[in-house]
């Protein structure tokens, strides 16, 4: 099958990357709470957000950002 078209999504309006984030975060909390302090969904998703910097970051930059 050969492809028609490659899509990339620069800006964001292809797929809304912040929600897509936040969602991850609550499943995440949602999976190892009980292996974390006491922390709210909104602290996560927002240090998520934060330290994934719209995509721009490489993955082991925003996991050591995280576990920071």
């Amino acid at each position: 099958m050969a492809l028609d078209a490659i899509l990339f999504d620069l800006d964001g309006t292809l797929i809304d990357r912040r929600s897509s984030l936040r969602v991850f975060a609550r499943h995440f909390l949602e999976t190892f709470s009980s292996h974390l302090f006491s922390v709210s969904l909104e602290a996560v998703a927002d240090a998520v957000v934060t330290e994934d910097a719209d995509g721009y970051r490489a993955r082991e930059e925003v996991l050591a950002g995280l576990l920071a």
